[in-house]
């Protein structure tokens, strides 16, 4: 297992309102029934939500088939219930030690009380979706959450590392201002943009009170949400992205969060002018392929990518 305490999102523009957008190029839909018949969301507005953003309880796997685990290779800890280990990181678990989830029904302290299958079962602490003003979308504790609990899961769509740049890259050609796209692996990324969990709406904090944290769940790679500290019923939930912020200024986020550190601007910026170079020609090409159609939901007229047609090809027709 991959015992990194924490990821790196790829460049991205993240979770919070950013001041700029190119709205003559915006993504329009109105058509978010999926979104609003999640029991996540009920309650909510479901226009404030992204245009065809589709709520998911585990990750897809759109390139290629989901890696899964025999018996023979799942991993048993040595917990032992009649000394009220719980598989917890003070019980010395030494599954929680290596970020691998127990086994329901492999596990000695049992499917109940075994406090380390929250990855498989999805039995987590409760939160809720609220609009945190200016950050857009935020996710709240619904319930008092300890240190070192497992609070969300961050799911998407796992692709190529490739895949992920080009879809990025084709998000900011048709005006998308707000991209969730993290590194899962040194080949593969989770995008998140259109098809996710709860997690995906998690705001940046430079000062957060959660972590990501990368976990091994069977045979493929997880990230997990992991508190590290208190968080109190109706406390937002935060943590830091971490990632590599686009190089070219206008497509940087502003930071909303708040905090006495606060940096004012999400993530770090890789300098030199031949990235800076690299960044704008990639940009150009990639916006010289958008074009015009219609919101088979709406009738409205759109520009919308062919790097995109995978996940939106139900969405829109040709303009005629």
């Amino acid at each position: 297992a991959d015992s990194s305490s924490s990821t790196n999102t790829s460049s991205s523009t993240g979770h919070q309102n950013s001041s700029s957008s190119n709205s003559n190029k915006a993504i329009k839909a109105s058509d978010v029934a999926d979104a609003a018949a999640d029991p996540i969301a009920k309650g909510q507005d479901p226009t404030g939500l992204p245009p065809g953003f589709k709520l998911i309880r585990r990750n897809r796997y759109p390139f290629r088939q989901q890696q899964l685990q025999s018996p023979e290779d799942v991993s048993v800890c040595s917990c032992n219930p009649a000394e009220g280990q719980r598989c917890r990181e003070q019980d010395g678990c030494l599954n929680v030690a290596m970020k691998v989830p127990c086994t329901p029904g492999t596990c000695a302290v049992g499917n109940h009380a075994c406090q380390n299958m929250g990855l498989i079962t999805r039995k987590l602490p409760r939160v809720r979706l609220e609009h945190m003003g200016i950050k857009g979308w935020g996710v709240v504790a619904a319930q008092d959450i300890s240190p070192g609990t497992l609070v969300e899961e961050y799911l998407g769509e796992v692709v190529p590392k490739a895949k992920g740049e080009r879809r990025l890259a084709a998000y900011a050609a048709v005006g998308l201002a707000h991209t969730y796209i993290m590194e899962l692996t040194g080949s593969e990324v989770i995008d998140a943009t259109l098809k996710g969990g709860i997690a995906r709406f998690i705001n940046h904090s430079c000062e957060p009170n959660c972590e990501t944290q990368k976990w091994q769940v069977g045979c493929e790679h997880s990230i997990a949400i992991i508190a590290i500290q208190q968080i109190p019923a109706g406390t937002e939930i935060t943590y830091d992205y971490n990632y590599e912020a686009h190089p070219l200024p206008h497509a940087r986020t502003r930071c909303y969060c708040g905090a006495a550190s606060c940096s004012k601007s999400i993530g770090t910026v890789q300098t030199g002018r031949g990235w800076l170079a690299q960044a704008e020609q990639q940009a150009y090409e990639i916006e010289k392929m958008a074009t015009q159609k219609i919101n088979s939901h709406t009738g409205e007229e759109c520009w919308v990518h062919p790097v995109l047609d995978d996940m939106l090809s139900d969405w829109y027709l040709p303009v005629t």
